[in-house]
């Protein structure tokens, strides 16, 4: 997926669930516009089978698999077209899981949903920057400090444990920017030094 400098979405691949948001389920090797979204594009998100869009005024799209309420609608099938997430009007962000979406609110706030909860779950305040991996979440707040949740069977939450968390954990301090990846989690400190914790299968 990606957007150009107007803020038009284009998509291309794997089409299996709709996750290419055209209206079928084709895939293409080539960038496809989708036109269900007329607004301008702000932030963008994909993993797996599903495809999330935050537009300029706020409100946020999805298309692809929904067997697990990740496109953040009651209705647990696939959308192949651009579908508003419910009650959801002022969003900056979205990223994506396996089964699961996390939206930034304008506020600070960030809302959960997927892995077979259609609702919005609010599990943090005071974030500026998401980021999500296969089964995790990572959070920067507005005071640079980083937190996680979600599943650790890796250490990717960076406790020092394997304990998996349902609300965000303090890691560090003195944190500029944050990253996450499959089963991994990464910190640019204000030093300059970049910390990480997680799988390390392949170095």
């Amino acid at each position: 997926i990606a957007v150009d400098k107007y803020g038009r979405m284009f998509a291309w691949g794997n089409n299996d669930y709709g996750q290419l948001g055209n209206g079928t389920l084709t895939k293409t090797d080539i960038p496809v516009q989708i036109t269900g979204i007329t607004e301008k594009v702000i932030s963008i998100a994909a993993y797996a089978n599903h495809t999330m869009a935050v537009t300029c005024n706020g409100t946020v799209y999805g298309f692809g698999n929904n067997a697990n309420f990740q496109l953040g609608n009651s209705q647990n099938i696939y959308q192949n077209v651009p579908i508003a997430v419910d009650d959801i009007s002022n969003a900056t962000m979205v990223t994506t899981g396996n089964i699961s979406t996390s939206i930034l609110l304008d506020n600070g706030e960030v809302h959960v949903f997927g892995n077979n909860n259609a609702s919005k779950t609010q599990v943090a305040s005071n974030m500026v920057y998401i980021d999500q991996g296969l089964a995790h979440t990572a959070l920067l707040s507005a005071d640079k400090e980083l937190y996680t949740l979600g599943n650790n069977s890796k250490g990717q939450l960076g406790t020092g444990d394997f304990a998996s968390s349902g609300a965000p954990v303090k890691v560090m301090e003195d944190v500029i920017d944050i990253g996450a990846g499959y089963n991994n989690t990464y910190g640019i400190m204000r030093d300059g030094t970049v910390w990480g914790a997680g799988e390390n299968t392949y170095g």
